[in-house]
């Protein structure tokens, strides 16, 4: 509760994506219960989870097309999203996002910066 009554609010739309390791360690509700504290923002959590890249593998030349098909149905639930912002708590899963979508996907905690009004360096923002 302290977090959250000095927070100045985002109005907007999120599709939160929780990656799979967050997922495997039984983590991402966490993370959709702090975003929820955020006055004026509206969040959707991504019923699909994997985004394709899966460790290095996403990573290895000749398999874009195979992280791509894992990933398939994430990154059309994210096209077809009316969110106005997508987040996630894995850069692999940004990159994959960015490169399949168009769309960029920032972390949670720059969502929670922004809405607390601080800037990159930790300072106050519009205070």
């Amino acid at each position: 509760g302290r977090l959250a009554k000095d927070m100045l609010g985002v109005r907007q739309s999120v599709l939160c994506h929780i990656p799979c390791h967050l997922k495997a360690q039984d983590e991402g509700r966490s993370t959709l219960e702090l975003l929820r504290t955020v006055p004026g923002l509206h969040v959707a959590a991504a019923n699909a989870t994997c985004c394709g890249m899966g460790g290095y593998h996403g990573f290895r030349k000749g398999y874009t097309s195979l992280s791509l098909d894992i990933g398939r149905r994430l990154l059309e639930d994210i096209k077809n999203s009316a969110a106005e912002m997508v987040v996630t708590g894995c850069a692999a899963c940004a990159m994959q996002i960015r490169q399949a979508t168009g769309i960029t996907a920032i972390h949670p905690v720059q969502l929670l910066e922004e809405a607390c009004g601080l800037d990159r360096q930790g300072g106050s923002g519009g205070k």
